[in-house]
């Protein structure tokens, strides 16, 4: 598995390196019978693992260290208004962008993602846009700075691969509810997706997703 794009990415100590990417793909969740408004989106973006050596100039005594380099670009905490969606089909997120700051009294209160590299460190800075390419594809750019001093910056192209409905109500979450495909309905046309319920978690905890899935790209 791979994708078009690249991933600049240094941490303290540690000289820059520009990898290949392994990921992209953009995933959209929303919930049903709360009267949100709004839109969850994740959009993922793995750099291709890399073995690094260097020299960290800080700790010279400790001579030459290597570490298998693979960061991961993720956006678990941001959500869109759904009156933002700029369609009903594959260019729903077509415009999507954050430019986001922990200093900034206006922020807010969550960073709305975080890089993956042996630990999870949030955003301090981060800047991303998100523009529709055609066919559910999309360009997607970002750049910033974590809260342990990372730097981070990528390009890559990513596909709208799915979009998650499910209720809000826990006790109406084990067995298909026409409620929630109603609400999809008022948001998203169903031509350009592969629709269909699929049970998640074990028998007796387990819970119905609605799921669209962008036809020709597996769930």
């Amino acid at each position: 598995m791979s994708a078009e794009g690249w991933f600049r990415f240094a941490m303290e100590g540690m000289p820059e390196q520009v990898l290949d990417l392994k990921h992209a793909g953009i995933v959209l969740f929303g919930v049903a019978g709360a009267g949100s408004t709004m839109l969850s989106v994740n959009v993922d973006v793995w750099a291709a693992p890399r073995l690094v050596s260097w020299t960290d100039p800080r700790y010279p005594e400790d001579g030459e260290i290597e570490h298998e380099i693979a960061p991961a670009f993720y956006t678990e905490w941001l959500e869109m208004p759904r009156a933002a969606l700029a369609g009903r089909g594959l260019d729903a997120v077509d415009g999507l962008s954050f430019d986001y700051d922990v200093t900034d009294p206006d922020a807010p209160e969550e960073s709305p993602g975080a890089i993956n590299q042996d630990s999870h460190a949030l955003f301090d800075r981060a800047r991303m846009t998100v523009s529709h390419r055609g066919d559910g594809c999309y360009a997607v750019q970002a750049e910033g700075v974590t809260e342990f001093g990372w730097t981070f910056a990528l390009e890559a192209t990513a596909p709208l691969e799915k979009i998650v409905f499910r209720h809000d109500d826990r006790a109406r979450q084990g067995a298909p509810d026409p409620e929630v495909e109603a609400e999809f309905d008022t948001l998203f046309d169903r031509a350009p997706f592969d629709c269909g319920w699929r049970r998640r978690g074990s028998t007796e905890y387990g819970w119905h997703d609605f799921i669209a899935t962008a036809k020709g790209q597996a769930e």
